[in-house]
């Protein structure tokens, strides 16, 4: 289909023509279509079309992978040569950095004469970098790196990574040198730009303001990112003086919803040391009572407005916790079922709201239970359902639940604890006339601290328990890592809204191999960041599958649509056209993947063939594919093939035996151990084309 007739172009015309400052669209195209070569011919018709550069939107293209972002870049530069130093992709710090070295290679034999490009490069150094002191041996260090040693390895990236935080720390110590105030991110800008023109060449995302187009992936767009003038920004924050509101296109908005999830959960994990619950609740029933003793009088003898003292609240908050540790037998230790764990680690998620959408789990598996071995004395995480069904209050995400409410409620009472100790050395302070006697008051949060600590008796190793303890299970006021989204965006209580929680399982390295059973909060979810981006933005959706909504897979427009300024329909007459044109693609590739089960049992099942070599002949013979050994196999062990028959399982052996119903009638007693009769065969065949069909650019000849 040519691209002047896509009715995806003209969709955009509309949108893009309309006056709403900010909005969400979404415009959803069967595959091959043309989305990709519509969203480039426009994007060229908007920088040809002002003649004030400056007042040309900033346009953003969001791509779920490395690929898409490369290949929607080099179509656009060949789409757009006039504008190609106006276009920026954004890559890895790492690949910045190479690329700037062959830049700078490009003038020598580097091929032939290590030792030529390595001179060659420190001369240019010292020539054009030696006022940034530390960056200049940095630099000398790895392009030694790069050209002795290629820049695959662990050690080029690890010290490419640095090149942006020492060019920031140079260009503070020259400021200060010279006695120039660099308060504002401008300034710096400014500042860099005249002391080392060169940085914008090596990190060209330096000064965004220099681009009309920026191109990068899902995962690169989420996350603030890192300049080499100390910044550290959202994509969707950034403002350009004179710029009209930019423009984001989400490419494939299904995957990107995917890997933002992906992305969060990882960030979340690894931006904390995650206490066990069980240990943690361990830790304060053993030792609550004891720090009693421990602590001074007069937090001891402080009292709450009520009149209750702390000594009191100590005892009560004991009972508290004395219920929750009898009731799930906390003294025993905790063993996981293996079959739920892969490599000593199952991790997955419960939503926080009305429903509880399972992610990593089978459906067979779902039925998580915590219970008492009262032969092994050991609790046990595993799958029962009926014991899931006769005891609900013992189901997994009902017992964290229990954790979590407990931990938290030690951390209140623990901060009331503090806050009457706090107030009522104010109180005495006030009462007392000789400086020398006052009693030293500190900032309520250090104090609570300090009582957490005695409770907790943290070894040296654990240093940070009793801070990890506060900032975890202290209800104050979220604290988001991506700024400027709400907190609540409504009050439902949907995974969009209210985040979902990460379940942990892990097995401890230590000699009883005891389990491990930690939960991660995720606030913030990826339905949250497109509100709060198409609040800030004209943003558009392209995606063939974005009206059917996932917990986990495509956005839940719906909910994004009740948390947002505007919502842009596409008129009725132009989606009909869209609609129809989806409609006759469907039809195309389905009658492309028609089987005739006639010719199919008889030409492709024939004796001896195994589920590789039958899947190889269909792709030939019907699809013209031709896919290597090693993708059919990864093909056949992926395959969702639980979906198909009933296995508990996905994946198909590829050596096993592909028999027809007429083969099965003749055959001895090991045909009838086949993984699927004749029909679900035909089934499974049919399904893995079409998916096939959706990614057969992998394999072509």
């Amino acid at each position: 289909m040519k691209v002047e007739s896509n009715s995806t172009k003209k969709a955009l015309d509309y949108l893009l023509s309309q006056k709403e400052g900010t909005y969400l669209s979404v415009i959803e195209q069967t595959t091959g279509l043309g989305k990709t070569h519509a969203v480039i011919q426009k994007i060229a018709e908007i920088l040809q079309k002002s003649p004030d550069l400056e007042l040309k939107p900033k346009i953003f293209v969001v791509t779920s992978g490395i690929e898409t972002r490369n290949e929607f870049f080099h179509d656009l530069k060949e789409k757009l040569p006039e504008f190609e130093s106006r276009i920026l992709l954004f890559e890895s710090v790492p690949d910045q950095v190479k690329h700037f070295l062959e830049e700078l290679l490009s003038k020598t034999d580097y091929e032939n004469d290590q030792t030529l490009a390595n001179d060659y490069l420190s001369s240019w150094f010292d020539q054009n970098t030696a006022t940034f002191k530390d960056t200049t041996v940095l630099l000398k260090r790895i392009a030694k790196q790069y050209i002795f040693v290629k820049q695959e390895n662990d050690t080029f990236g690890e010290l490419s990574s640095r090149l942006k935080r020492t060019i920031y720390y140079d260009l503070k110590r020259l400021a200060q040198k010279e006695e120039i105030k660099l308060n504002t991110k401008q300034k710096r800008l400014n500042y860099l730009i005249k002391k080392a023109p060169w940085i914008c060449d090596l990190f060209k995302d330096t000064d965004l303001s220099r681009y009309y187009v920026l191109i990068m992936t899902a995962d690169k767009f989420v996350f603030p990112y890192k300049t080499a003038i100390g910044n550290e920004d959202n994509y969707w924050d950034l403002t350009f003086k004179n710029s009209q509101t930019p423009i984001l296109f989400l490419d494939e908005s299904d995957k990107i919803k995917s890997n933002w999830t992906n992305k969060l959960i990882e960030s979340e994990m690894g931006s904390k040391d995650v206490e066990d619950m069980p240990t943690l609740i361990r830790r304060f029933y053993a030792n609550i009572l004891p720090a009693i003793g421990r602590m001074e009088r007069i937090i001891i003898d402080a009292k709450d407005p009520s009149g209750k003292t702390n000594n009191t609240r100590i005892k009560q908050l004991y009972q508290v916790i004395k219920k929750t540790y009898d009731q799930y037998h906390l003294q025993s230790p905790l063993k996981i079922d293996p079959a739920l764990l892969g490599d000593n680690t199952n991790k997955f998620l419960f939503n926080t709201g009305k429903s509880s959408f399972l992610f990593g789990l089978k459906k067979d598996e779902k039925y998580l239970v915590w219970k008492f071995n009262s032969q092994r004395l050991v609790n046990e995480i595993t799958i029962d359902q009926k014991f899931y069904e006769t005891h609900p209050e013992f189901r997994l995400s009902k017992v964290t639940s229990s954790f979590t409410r407990l931990l938290h409620y030690i951390a209140k009472t623990t901060y009331s604890i503090a806050r009457n100790y706090h107030e009522f050395k104010i109180n005495l302070n006030k009462k007392i006339t000789d400086p020398e006697k006052l009693h030293n008051v500190y900032e309520l949060s250090e104090e609570h601290l300090q009582i957490v600590n005695v409770i907790l008796q943290p070894t040296n190793a654990e240093g940070r328990l009793a801070k990890y303890f506060i900032d975890n299970y202290l209800d104050k006021a979220l604290n988001l890592k991506l700024p400027n989204i709400k907190a609540s965006f409504t009050d439902d209580q949907t995974i969009y809204a209210s985040g979902f929680r990460l379940f942990d399982l892990t097995v401890s390295e230590d000699a009883n191999n005891n389990g491990q059973l930690r939960v991660y909060q995720q606030k913030t979810t990826p339905e949250q960041i497109l509100a709060s981006v198409a609040n800030k933005m004209r943003t558009i959706l392209l995606s063939s599958t974005s009206l059917n909504p996932s917990p986990l897979g495509n956005f839940d427009l719906n909910w994004v649509k009740n948390n947002i300024v505007n919502f842009l329909e596409i008129p009725t007459k132009l989606q009909e056209v869209l609609d129809l044109e989806n409609r006759k693609r469907n039809q195309l590739i389905k009658s492309k993947v028609k089987i005739d089960t006639r010719l199919t049992g008889k030409n492709l099942m024939i004796s001896g063939q195994t589920f590789s070599q039958a899947l190889a002949t269909l792709l030939r013979d019907e699809n013209y594919l031709e896919p290597t050994e090693l993708q059919l196999e990864r093909i056949l062990n992926k395959y969702p093939a639980r979906l198909i028959a009933n296995r508990v399982s996905n994946g198909l052996d590829p050596d096993a035996p592909f028999l027809c119903e007429a083969e099965r009638q003749d055959a001895d007693s090991k045909i009838s151990n086949t993984h699927f009769n004749f029909e679900r065969k035909i089934r499974l065949l049919s399904a893995i084309i079409n998916f096939l069909q959706l990614n057969q650019k992998k394999f072509y000849k």
